[in-house]
């Protein structure tokens, strides 16, 4: 992150692209390029950059979905789903999505729907968010223990000079274990 401890936009596209990537996992998808370095090439012959690209099989059609992402201080406008789309049209890219840190106009959000592209808002949580919240409940995990103590049934006792085996003999003693154990403080190891 920054010095100032915000995201910039190359982070924005990073996380954007890790995200698509662990949630597309499970589904096939996979993330085939991102940043910079990510540029298909058109019908044109134009190269287009696009900031976070995916790939999925459709049976035996390979389908690619671009992804843009805007970092803008202001509401995502038309013409970037315009943009997106043209670039779609030229690179034969089957899908498009949108990710804004701040929101899209009601423009924007009629346009894409029109076009089949998807909006996304995804921002940073932060102090001053009146939904952001320090401490989240998932969940209530009751727990009920039941817990049951036995003594293992002796079978022998050996006394040093003599080993008691008999069952009578052994009830006979735990008798006076009992009454022992009354008298001291027997501890099992």
């Amino acid at each position: 992150m920054s010095e100032k401890n915000e995201l910039d936009w190359k982070e924005y596209e990073a996380i954007t692209q890790y995200i698509y990537s662990a949630l597309g996992e499970k589904q096939g998808i996979k993330v085939i390029g991102y940043g910079k370095n990510c540029k298909v090439k058109g019908k044109s012959g134009v190269r287009h950059q696009i900031d976070v690209l995916t790939e999925q099989q459709d049976g035996e059609k390979t389908l690619r979905t671009a992804i843009e992402c805007k970092f803008l201080k202001q509401k995502v406008t038309k013409e970037i789903v315009m943009k997106l789309q043209g670039v779609m049209g030229d690179a034969g890219i089957e899908s498009g999505i949108i990710v804004s840190k701040t929101g899209f106009t009601v423009d924007t959000m009629q346009y894409a729907a029109h076009h089949g592209i998807k909006l996304v808002e995804m921002s940073e949580a932060g102090e001053n968010d009146p939904s952001f919240q320090k401490i989240v409940e998932l969940g209530i995990i009751d727990l009920n223990f039941n817990v049951i103590r036995s003594r293992g049934k002796p079978t022998c006792i050996d006394l040093g000079s003599k080993t008691i085996t008999s069952e009578d003999e052994i009830f006979a003693m735990s008798g006076c274990m009992t009454e022992m154990a009354g008298l001291f403080h027997l501890e099992n190891f």
